[in-house]
């Protein structure tokens, strides 16, 4: 499996900042956790 989430302008950003809204790492993180608990887990 892979992610749509990367850095900007994968992700979602503030206007007019091009400022990601938030953290890419803990968000990647957060979907493998997920990931492994839903597939690998059940």
């Amino acid at each position: 499996m892979t992610t749509e989430l990367g850095p900007p302008p994968y992700m979602w950003t503030y206007p007019y900042k091009d400022q990601p809204l938030a953290d890419v790492w803990k968000v990647n993180v957060k979907m493998k956790e997920v990931w492994v608990q839903r597939y690998l887990q059940g």
